[in-house]
């Protein structure tokens, strides 16, 4: 390990322990905790923080996909160079509903809104009929958010804990 990354996983622990002893603090100050509390309450807090932070890495992990995207796209349908913005979306993630924003193409050929392709970025879409689409999509994302999940299991050690289901 590197000086940079050495410094930057200290830098991590230090916000992480005071990130929650600040969320402490303010649990004791709303009265959300008061005296002592049952573990599972504590266990409970501690989880929504962490969901917290993973949405907010998740909104800046997306934020550097969308200002990296080149501002064109290939259409997957007929194969149309295509010009590419940015549009928020809702998107409901493991840790709970975020809105994000990311490139999107309409093809003026085949008149198709693609980039990233559905399904294929690993998200879950908020129920939209606009957006609905082949079955085959829904399926798509939800094995990507699989093979995103198992790749993580693979990384810590951990055994399968999803069977998937086709």
């Amino acid at each position: 390990m590197d000086g940079t990354t050495a410094a930057l996983r200290e830098k991590l622990d230090q916000l992480v322990k005071e990130a929650a002893a600040v969320s402490i603090a303010l649990d004791r100050a709303t009265g959300e905790i008061d005296g002592v509390p049952h573990y599972s309450k504590i266990e409970v807090r501690a989880h929504e923080l962490g969901q917290q932070l993973s949405r907010e890495i998740q909104k800046q992990q997306m934020s550097r996909v969308t200002a990296q995207s080149e501002g064109t796209a290939e259409c997957p349908a007929c194969g149309t160079r295509c010009r590419s913005t940015h549009k928020k979306r809702k998107v409901v993630s493991i840790d709970g509903t975020l809105e994000l924003e990311e490139p999107i193409a309409q093809c003026p050929t085949c008149r198709r809104a693609f980039f990233p392709l559905p399904g294929a970025d690993g998200l879950r879409r908020e129920r939209d009929d606009s957006l609905a689409g082949p079955s085959s999509h829904v399926r798509c994302g939800r094995d990507a958010l699989l093979q995103a999940s198992q790749h993580r299991d693979e990384r810590s050690g951990r055994s399968d804990r999803f069977p998937q289901h086709h």
